[in-house]
């Protein structure tokens, strides 16, 4: 079993942190993981546009020319591409996800790259090995709020609307809300439990 885990949060003493350190350690040493730390790396995660001119040609019979996307990008691609668990860790700040995880959705889940059209229509994914995606989120707003009052956009906008779209079935979310209030009690049984929640 390949994983691919990619992160973004910018304090290295945080939960988010200790997520990380928690799915390290848990991966059996027969696998492999690769992480991809956004906080740590330097990547433009602003789409040029001679990046857009490709996007659009990716209907069209000319098709997508990789030489002309990101190198950066299209390497992160191929990472993800080959291996069989994708694994998302990050903070949700106003409702939404931060800026450099928008930013590497954007660059790396690119047609021709990491998806393909079947029909008009529909879509799916470049990778024959890649079947699930786990979404770890944490926030300081309480999670039945996040979904009563603004309908957990986090997940039909990543969840739903991206990896599902794409032909991915499974695609796990997990959120822990509240982070702040819940007490060094709550979050270390969270952490115990987190092995459990994305088999492995």
């Amino acid at each position: 079993m390949k994983y691919v885990l990619v992160s973004y949060h910018p304090y290295n003493k945080s939960f988010n942190a200790a997520i990380i350190d928690r799915i390290k350690e848990s991966i059996k040493t027969s696998d492999s993981l690769e992480h991809i730390d956004l906080a740590e790396i330097s990547f433009n995660l602003a789409m040029s546009s001679k990046e857009l001119f490709e996007f659009a040609q990716a209907r069209t019979e000319r098709g997508v020319k990789l030489e002309n996307l990101d190198p950066q990008a299209v390497q992160f691609a191929e990472t993800i591409n080959n291996c069989d668990h994708l694994i998302m860790v990050f903070p949700i700040w106003w409702e939404l996800m931060p800026g450099q995880m928008k930013g590497f959705i954007d660059k790396v889940v690119f047609p021709g790259l990491f998806y393909t059209y079947k029909t008009e229509f529909t879509m799916k994914v470049v990778s024959e090995r890649l079947k699930r995606v786990s979404i770890i989120t944490t926030m300081n707003t309480p999670a039945f709020l996040y979904r009563l009052k603004f309908q957990n956009p986090i997940y039909n906008a990543l969840a739903k609307g991206t990896f599902k779209k794409l032909g991915i079935k499974d695609v796990r979310w997990i959120n822990w809300g509240f982070i702040k209030k819940i007490g060094d009690k709550r979050r270390k049984s969270l952490l115990e439990k987190l092995p459990a929640k994305l088999s492995i």
